[in-house]
């Protein structure tokens, strides 16, 4: 699971308490962390029904990160499905979009990514076009992975701004590499790719193209 979606999940979900709805729920809590506790979590997200308290959907989300970290990733699925259909949250989305991506769904990937736009705020918009972006160049589709960083930066993503720079600098293109990561730096000071790709740029020697 990546930082941002770690951060994304926690930041909704807000402290843990101890009061989980329902027995099932509660006999899940006790688990020690693992498969088991993950396949019952699983069941609970399918069979059970109305809104699920904060605790539940923080261990339902504990529970499914424990299993990507894993590779366990038909485990992490099973759990992050119903979890983001029983929550329609941007960090559910974005995590499932994640394993999604990871299990080779990349068309599930992005579909999911693209329908949380939608509904997603400007700072969560920012993160959804950077991921779409890193989904489709993983994937070598640099043409819709250009034009989602495009996105990305004209929201102020200093990220977008800094990967492409890195792109540049890995085919030696070393002055749009130095503009790139300038820019970055200049929204994002303490920006850690921008420093290192811009010292990267500064020691680099221009090397011969074909």
């Amino acid at each position: 699971m990546t930082t941002l979606a770690a951060c994304l999940a926690l930041a909704a979900l807000g402290a843990p308490g101890t009061d989980l709805v329902g027995e099932g729920w509660a006999e899940a809590a006790a688990l020690a962390p693992g498969p088991e506790r993950g396949a019952l979590v699983a069941e609970l997200l399918r069979s059970s029904q109305g809104e699920l308290d904060g605790d539940s959907q923080r261990l339902a989300y504990e529970a499914a990160t424990r299993a990507a970290d894993a590779l366990e990733l038909e485990l992490a699925l099973a759990i992050q499905e119903p979890l983001h259909e029983r929550v329609g949250a941007i960090w559910s989305g974005y995590n499932l979009a994640v394993t999604r991506h990871r299990s080779g769904d990349s068309a599930g990937a992005d579909a999911l990514l693209e329908a949380l736009l939608a509904s997603a705020g400007p700072g969560d918009r920012v993160n959804l076009w950077n991921q779409r972006a890193i989904f489709a160049l993983g994937d070598g589709r640099r043409g819709p992975a250009w034009a989602a960083f495009g996105r990305a930066m004209g929201l102020g993503s200093a990220d977008a701004t800094a990967i492409l720079a890195r792109e540049d600098l890995a085919g030696h293109n070393l002055h749009r590499a130095k503009s790139g990561f300038r820019a970055a730096l200049n929204r994002t000071p303490d920006h850690p790719w921008a420093l290192r790709g811009w010292g990267l740029a500064l020691l680099s020697a221009p090397q011969p193209r074909d």
